[in-house]
């Protein structure tokens, strides 16, 4: 009976570090027609455990960073200023990765609704779609400002998606700074009080 346990449990522990393996394997783009089969296979388990990502943001083309910025209007007047991830408020590097995450998961959502199209939208479903998105970013954004202001005291914050693009090999060639400012892009998001729901 023993024996079976520890068949079992191999078994089980082979699963699930080739699932582990898979998921960076398959992860478009590019991946091979193999491992897609593969992952095919492993799909369910993966999402269910949320391991089907492919960190490909490491390679071989990293997109763009985001933080966000945040200003506090204190009691008194004056303005205090803030931002996340910050690598030296933010310690152990586990709550530094958190923050990284809240911030580009902002972006996911506030990037694409921040600025829409000054025409409007033709088609009605297009206009559905934006609202739906606008929707899940300020259910995104509002608990972030409603957390600084507790954390604060401050009576009103503002907040700002600051984007550091990733130069191209030629801007570096000739000469352009991984901080150069020009690589910088910041863009509002919102002002909240103690009234934000």
């Amino acid at each position: 009976m023993k024996r079976n346990w520890k068949i079992i449990v191999s078994v089980l522990l082979a699963f699930h570090v080739s699932a582990v393996f898979i998921a960076p394997w398959s992860a478009p783009p590019p991946s091979s027609v193999l491992s897609m089969v593969v992952a095919s296979y492993y799909r369910p388990y993966m999402q269910a455990l949320s391991i089907d990502n492919g960190y490909r943001f490491f390679a071989p083309n990293p997109g763009p960073g985001n933080t966000i910025r945040y200003e506090l209007t204190m009691p008194d007047g004056t303005v205090d200023s803030g931002r996340f991830p910050d690598r030296e408020r933010h310690r152990p590097r586990l709550l530094y990765h958190r923050y990284f995450m809240l911030s580009e998961r902002i972006h996911g959502e506030v990037g694409p609704v921040v600025a829409p199209p000054q025409e409007g939208f033709k088609d009605p479903q297009q206009q559905q779609q934006f609202d739906a998105q606008r929707k899940r970013a300020e259910m995104l954004v509002a608990p972030v400002a409603r957390q600084l202001l507790r954390e604060s005291g401050a009576k009103r914050v503002k907040m700002f998606l600051v984007t550091r693009d990733v130069p191209s090999m030629a801007d570096v060639r000739n000469g352009m700074s991984l901080t150069d400012e020009r690589l910088i892009v910041e863009t509002p998001i919102g002002e909240f009080d103690e009234s934000t729901p």
